[in-house]
């Protein structure tokens, strides 16, 4: 019976890891780990649709000649 709840204890731990990994991998750049556009539209939908939401900051960087950064870092594709 103890054997029992133990295995029953790691397989939902790994389930729950695996359920948080695919998160991970549904909302985030798997190359920079940068947020995807939808996950954040959907957090900030939610953010001004709280009623205690009454500062809000949504900052944005614009980097320079970034397409060269992607060109010489960014993923090939063959």
């Amino acid at each position: 019976m103890q054997r029992e709840r133990i295995a029953s204890f790691l397989l939902f731990n790994k389930y729950k890891e695996n359920q948080r990994e695919l998160r991970v991998q549904a909302n985030f750049d798997h190359l920079s780990g940068v947020m995807l556009r939808s996950t954040f539209m959907d957090l900030l939908q939610k953010a001004i649709e709280q009623s205690e939401c009454t500062d809000l900051f949504i900052g944005l960087v614009d980097i320079d000649y970034f397409k060269q950064i992607n060109d010489n870092y960014g993923q090939r594709l063959s």
